[in-house]
C-alpha cells in the first residue's frame, strides 16, 4: 500500500508509518555558535508525537512543532528556506551565511515536506540507483512525482 503523498509519514524512531499529520512531530537542534556568531539547526527529524520517538524531546536546545501545523500553512518549508538565505531584503551586511550545520540535511528534508511521492520513494533509492534506473536521468527528473511514484511501484513491496 502506497503512503499517501504529503499526508503519511515514515516515522525516523520507528520506522512505522505516521498514518496522519495529527499523530506526527518534527524536532531539531538549534544553538548559537559563539565562533560563527550566528544561529546553527541541525538534525531535522519526522517522528510519531509520543515521548518514545521523539528523541530530543529533553534536549536543551531541540526546536520542535507538530507535523499537523507545520504541513497546514508551510510554516516549517518557509523556516528552513530562510535558514538556507533569507532572501534579497536582508542586507549584506547582516548575513552571515547558512543557519544550518548541512545544507544537504535541509535539502533532504524539504523534500521530505513538499515533493509527491519522495518520502515512500527514499526507501528504494539504493536499489533504483544499483538496478542503474537513474542512468540517463538528470539532477531534476530523478524527484518528479512520476519518476517517483514509478520507483515506489517498481521497487516496492
Amino acid at each position: 500500500m502506497m503512503l499517501e503523498p504529503l499526508k503519511q509519514f515514515i516515522c525516523d524512531t520507528c520506522g512505522s508509518t505516521i498514518e496522519k499529520p495529527e499523530d506526527g512531530w518534527v524536532e531539531w537542534l538549534c544553538y548559537y555558535d559563539e565562533q560563527k556568531s550566528k544561529l546553527i539547526n541541525k538534525s531535522f527529524r519526522i517522528c510519531h508525537h509520543e515521548t518514545r520517538c521523539m528523541k530530543l524531546a529533553n534536549h536543551r536546545h531541540v526546536s520542535d512543532n507538530h507535523l499537523n501545523n507545520i504541513l497546514e500553512d508551510n510554516s516549517m518549508v518557509i523556516q528552513l528556506y530562510g535558514m538556507l538565505d533569507p532572501g534579497p531584503f536582508i542586507s549584506p551586511k547582516h548575513y552571515k551565511g547558512p543557519e544550518v550545520e548541512d545544507i544537504r540535511e535541509v535539502v533532504e528534508f524539504l523534500r521530505r515536506l513538499t515533493l509527491p511521492y519522495y518520502e515512500e520513494a527514499k526507501q528504494y533509492w539504493h536499489d533504483a540507483d544499483a538496478d542503474e534506473y537513474f542512468s540517463g536521468s538528470n539532477e531534476l527528473s530523478s524527484y518528479l512525482p512520476y519518476t517517483l511514484k514509478n520507483i515506489i511501484e517498481r521497487y516496492g513491496n
